[in-house]
């Protein structure tokens, strides 16, 4: 008597219930990606808000060594720039009126002096605390430190 291989009943059975597990775990995992995926669009939609910002106040911050005028929302620069941050109803920041970025939900300047202690040389810094829009919203504080030399 030949003996017959094949798929049995029970085999077949096994096979089902496995290839549904797996596809349920692929399910699950993949369900979870792309929510979070959109989450993460999401979080950062607004960051290049701040790159804008810190290219513009970077290359002012080293051309000035000291302030004009200083506000917790308003900042004169000594080579005669100014920046602004205006809430309500653009939630903006100014340059000089110029519009360089949105989606601020909060931001303020705070200025103080530090004596460098080898060399004796008194250095400002601004610090700038601001808070950008998204589902999470992002918080960043920034020490700029005006030209000394």
């Amino acid at each position: 008597m030949k003996r017959q291989k094949g798929v049995t009943l029970l085999a077949l059975t096994i096979y089902v219930i496995a290839i549904t597990i797996v596809m349920s775990i692929l399910a699950v995992v993949s369900e979870n990606f792309f929510f979070n995926s959109s989450y993460v669009t999401d979080t950062g939609r607004y960051i290049s808000e701040f790159n804008k910002f810190n290219m513009f106040f970077i290359e002012d911050i080293k051309e000035s060594k000291d302030f004009l005028e200083f506000g917790e929302t308003e900042l004169v620069l000594d080579n005669g720039v100014t920046y602004t941050y205006k809430s309500s109803p653009d939630n903006g920041i100014y340059r000089n009126k110029v519009k360089i970025c949105s989606h601020i939900l909060y931001c303020t300047f705070r200025k103080r002096t530090e004596i460098d202690t080898e060399s004796g040389i008194s250095k400002n810094i601004v610090t700038v605390t601001m808070v950008l829009q998204g589902s999470k919203n992002y918080t960043t504080s920034v020490d700029y430190v005006l030209k000394y030399w």
